[in-house]
């Protein structure tokens, strides 16, 4: 079996979510990680989010020039796809909070939320910290605790 495979959170619910990173492994995703998350799951990713490639970038703390000798060399570094697969991570769960709804949860993960101090899911993720407090807000919001 490969290390990659493609993901589909809520396969029962019919989601849509495809990325070849293993979000709902975690050995394997950490795997993934330190061997570098190649630029093309970058890409997978921008588009499932609905941004442009240079905003995830930006959202991921990688800047353009980076990401332009990445691309040469075909894959992030550590630090790098420790970041992306965060954003991933986050928005596979927002993804599952909205059923399956691709669509619908970008529109949520880039909307700016009270809770967030105004500012949006994608926004927030930046950082570690910032990343925990999305999932605590995902976790509320799927057991009706609005904030």
């Amino acid at each position: 079996m490969s290390a990659k495979r493609l993901l589909k959170p809520h396969r029962a619910s019919g989601a849509g979510l495809d990325i070849d990173l293993s979000l709902d492994d975690p050995r394997t995703l950490i795997r993934e990680i330190e061997a570098g998350i190649p630029v093309p799951v970058v890409e997978q990713l921008a588009t499932l989010l609905d941004i442009a490639l240079p905003e995830l970038a930006e959202g991921v703390i990688i800047s353009e020039r980076t990401l332009a000798r990445r691309k040469a060399e075909g894959r992030l570094h550590l630090d790098e796809s420790d970041r992306v697969a965060r954003m991933a991570l986050l928005f596979s769960a927002a993804v599952r909070l909205y059923d399956g709804d691709v669509a619908r949860a970008a529109v949520w993960f880039h909307s700016g939320h009270r809770a967030l101090g105004g500012k949006s899911p994608f926004e927030y993720a930046a950082t570690e910290p910032g990343a925990q407090e999305v999932r605590d807000l995902i976790g509320r919001i799927e057991h009706g605790v609005f904030a």
